[in-house]
């Protein structure tokens, strides 16, 4: 199932954010109308998995908000974490209606966290795969 998380659904569950977003600032309905998922499989988007959607304007962020865990599936996390980014992010003020032309809007969907071994930092860099795997320091 992994690699079903590709350029398709990718396209589409950022269009889904979008639209989300578009209908909590009231934009025009052409806007608005959210993207056909009848061709997603249905298992993949009632997945729980930790979804994080990141708002970026300008090539600057603008809005980061999600989960590390699963607690609600893939379609809900979507959805709730885009609203969260564009209007309760405590680092920015909430996202505006003339801002959502100019946004950048990435989603990512996580697997679940697992413990990596090491032995030392380069061990570690050297483990780590840039643009694929996050970190979580605790």
């Amino acid at each position: 199932m992994k690699d079903q998380w590709k350029l398709l659904y990718g396209k589409k569950l950022v269009q889904l954010a979008r639209a989300v977003i578009s209908r909590k600032l009231k934009l025009p309905a052409a806007t608005e109308t959210e993207p056909d998922l009848s061709d997603f499989p249905s298992a993949l988007l009632e997945e729980k998995r930790g979804v994080f959607v990141t708002l970026q304007k300008n090539g600057r962020l603008r809005g980061c908000i999600g989960s590390l865990e699963g607690r609600e599936s893939v379609l809900e996390g979507v959805k709730h974490n885009a609203v969260n980014a564009a209007f309760h992010d405590p680092r920015f003020s909430p996202v505006g209606r003339t801002e959502m032309a100019d946004m950048d809007i990435e989603v990512s969907i996580l697997s679940e966290p697992k413990p990596l071994e090491y032995s030392d930092y380069k061990d570690l860099l050297a483990k780590l795969r840039p643009g694929i795997d996050g970190v979580i320091i605790r």
